[in-house]
């Protein structure tokens, strides 16, 4: 509650209520937020906008949004498991319950790292699939040994397994940063958010299923499940890549087809059509 009344509507409008009445920015850091947000993304021109049942049907018809939300759901189920069962899964590994409680932490800290990094660098080269896909076959590298360890390797070499998996870098929001700057318009990305922040939950009702106590200790049927779901994963990404790449190729080829009123019409429509102009260009 308190963040929404502390946070600001946007660069221009810092000073006011608990925020203080001093502005965060001088003008020309203001100028200078305005300028690299519109130019990081153009539909953010228009800051507020209502949202049509244009914008729903376009949501709903777009295979890119179906990719990403397929992914959030897929990518993101093995994490369920492990996340539950890390202390009970390191306990096996004959840890007190106190050392297997302990032992849950540097994993996620070391996971905060990773994931940063890669976002980072991802951000920096302007590239999202093969980012995303090394962030999921980390993680089915770690499912993989996680399964294929015998039963009397030493609970060190155990553990170190499981903290690989744990501390894979996270690509959710990867995979968000890259479905909203490729919806397009607000109305259409305001959708596509509450729908990945759907997937991005309901995953747990069958994620929680996966580890069985009749499995336990070793888990290797939930851990054959993750390296299906891994795999699938780290193929997703692959697909979003060649689907964008393709969008892209098309729309390259239907703009060199247009006559020079066409192109004069386009771009006086590409703000309305969003991401179904072919001068929109998809980040890959």
């Amino acid at each position: 509650m308190l963040t929404w009344f502390y946070l600001s509507r946007n660069t221009t409008l810092t000073k006011g209520g608990i925020r203080g009445w001093k502005p965060w920015f001088n003008e020309r850091q203001v100028q200078i937020a305005v300028t690299r947000i519109v130019r990081d993304d153009p539909s953010k021109r228009v800051y507020e906008r209502h949202v049509h049942w244009a914008d729903v049907r376009d949501a709903a018809t777009d295979l890119g949004l179906w990719g990403h939300l397929l992914s959030t759901a897929v990518g993101l189920t093995p994490t369920n498991p492990l996340a539950v069962y890390l202390p009970s899964v390191i306990k096996t590994f004959d840890f007190s319950v106190f050392a297997a409680n302990a032992l849950t932490a540097p994993p996620y800290i070391l996971q905060c790292c990773t994931m940063v990094l890669c976002i980072w660098h991802s951000d920096r080269i302007r590239e999202r699939g093969f980012h995303g896909a090394f962030g999921a076959t980390w993680q089915l590298v770690g499912w993989i040994l996680l399964h294929c360890l015998p039963s009397d390797t030493s609970k060190g070499i155990k553990c170190l397994a499981a903290f690989f998996v744990a501390c894979w870098p996270s690509t959710h929001p990867l995979n968000i940063a890259w479905m909203s700057e490729n919806t397009g318009s607000i109305g259409k990305r305001t959708l596509a958010s509450g729908c990945v922040i759907f997937a991005a939950n309901i995953y747990g009702v069958w994620g929680s299923q996966i580890y069985q106590a009749k499995d336990a200790p070793n888990y290797h049927k939930g851990n054959t499940i993750n390296i299906m779901l891994a795999t699938t994963a780290v193929c997703l990404w692959f697909i979003q890549k060649s689907y964008y790449r393709s969008r892209n190729a098309k729309n390259g080829r239907l703009w060199s087809e247009l006559g020079e009123t066409d192109r004069k019409r386009e771009k006086t429509i590409v703000d309305e059509r969003g991401n179904r102009s072919v001068l929109f260009r998809f980040t890959t």
